[in-house]
């Protein structure tokens, strides 16, 4: 699941941030392991930005400060790009112990494949729910990375979604929460009008002549009906996953092979050199086999039977 929460216009510029940060407070309430980091900005009396920082979610916390201090006459930019990598690599090895993961920055340096692109990554590769702010300057950009599996997520139903994502039951009844001062406040921001993820498309191969297309077997292939024998298994289902990266071409296969029944074969066919070992290592962690690979025009097509265990995360 990736969800991109949505905010009104207007919304202050910390919305996403203070709406993260106040989510994950109710959330480790119950018990939910998170991973993840929010924005916080020192400020001088002016208003002006003195020290960018990034608070951490998961169990260790803690603040990691990841601008530079470059003076008051500087107008370069004021990120530290060194730090902001130790804190991606805080967040990384804090997922195998996550249940969730929040984060309120995808901006240019994600749009770049540096900051934490890697996180949302490898989150999603392990089966991680995330919940994320875009920056609006870079949503092509986060568009292109997430390939249709997005989905947003208003600012008022953004908890809703993630107790839903880690199993829990739906938050109290919408409308005043009171704070500990017996106050009403209300719970999240008034929510933008929200678009819908495309889903990702999977459809059987063509055949051409006694071999499926999407078949990996050179002779022998399932699929080739037998005077005799038992009626053919149905053709692969084929997953085109050329010109995506690490990690859509996993992602979608794992997508197809939840959807799909024990047995059943789906043929992912990727151009990613990093597919070649991620594709093995994905059917191993999940116990289904791979069957066979082959060279297919400019891709690499991988053969999968879905293993008889239940969905993998």
């Amino acid at each position: 699941m990736l969800g991109v929460l949505t905010l009104p216009p207007g919304a202050p510029d910390d919305a996403a941030d203070r709406l993260l940060e106040a989510l994950a407070d109710r959330l480790r309430a119950e018990g939910v392991a998170l991973a993840g980091a929010v924005q916080d900005a020192c400020r001088a009396a002016n208003g002006c930005r003195t020290e960018m920082r990034v608070r951490l979610l998961d169990p260790g916390g803690g603040t990691v400060v990841i601008s530079q201090a470059l003076g008051t006459a500087a107008s370069g930019c004021r990120l530290d790009p060194g730090a902001l990598e130790q804190a991606a690599q805080r967040l990384l090895e804090a997922l195998p112990a996550a249940r969730l993961v929040l984060l309120s920055k995808f901006s240019r340096q994600e749009a770049a494949g540096r900051g934490f692109r890697p996180v949302v990554a490898e989150a999603l590769g392990q089966g991680l729910p995330v919940l994320l702010a875009v920056s609006a300057d870079v949503a092509e950009d986060f568009a292109r990375f997430a390939d249709g599996m997005a989905e947003a997520v208003p600012a008022d139903a953004a908890e809703d979604w993630c107790r839903r994502a880690v199993g829990l039951a739906p938050a109290p009844a919408a409308g005043a929460r009171q704070d500990d001062t017996g106050d009403a406040s209300p719970r999240a921001l008034t929510p933008a009008a929200p678009h819908h993820a495309t889903a990702v498309s999977v459809r059987p191969a063509a055949r051409v002549g006694p071999h499926a297309a999407a078949g990996v077997e050179a002779s022998g292939g399932e699929g080739v009906p037998s005077a005799d024998g038992p009626p053919p298994a149905p053709p692969d289902t084929l997953i085109d996953a050329r010109d995506l990266l690490c990690p859509l071409p996993v992602l979608r296969l794992r997508r197809a092979l939840n959807a799909a029944a024990p047995g059943a074969v789906v043929t992912l066919l990727a151009t990613d050199p990093a597919a070649v070992l991620d594709v093995p290592h994905f059917c191993a962690e999940a116990g289904h086999a791979l069957l066979a690979t082959e060279a297919r025009g400019d891709a690499r097509a991988y053969r999968v039977r879905r293993g008889g265990t239940a969905a993998s995360r």
